[in-house]
């Protein structure tokens, strides 16, 4: 849905995305009127990339700390390359790796500790893309 968003009666954006998304981004002052084309003279705004956006960028921050009190990154990237390590440990009996932990430095981690920090940072990750 677009919206014209009004302060003081003049419009100064149009925002995509539903009512209620339109009406918790702006402030009590604005008002909402329903419309069916963007009105290129003022800004536009797709609320649902905003959205999107503001959660990736937080995925992108997600660090965790396991039980062992090491901490490791846990964005998507890093959550592969976990999970990638996981599997070649298992396939080639390994009980530990090198890893650089969210601080740069470089330490050997348990096939466990790696396990802890996936399931940790996976966590986290869910909670962010639910957030309402």
């Amino acid at each position: 849905m677009l919206f014209n968003v009004y302060k003081n009666g003049n419009l100064t954006m149009v925002l995509r995305g539903s009512e209620d998304q339109c009406k918790k981004s702006g402030h009590p002052e604005y008002t909402y009127k329903e419309v069916t084309t963007i009105d290129n003279s003022v800004p536009y705004y797709d609320l649902h990339k905003y959205h999107k956006n503001l959660l990736l960028a937080k995925v992108n921050k997600i660090k965790v700390t396991t039980s062992s009190n090491k901490t490791f990154d846990g964005d998507e990237k890093s959550q592969d390359r976990m999970a990638r390590a996981i599997n070649i440990a298992s396939i080639s009996g390994q009980t530990e790796t090198q890893w650089k932990l969210a601080d740069n430095t470089i330490v050997m981690v348990t096939l466990d500790e790696l396990k802890e920090a996936l399931t940790l940072a996976g966590q986290e990750m869910s909670r962010i893309w639910l957030e309402q």
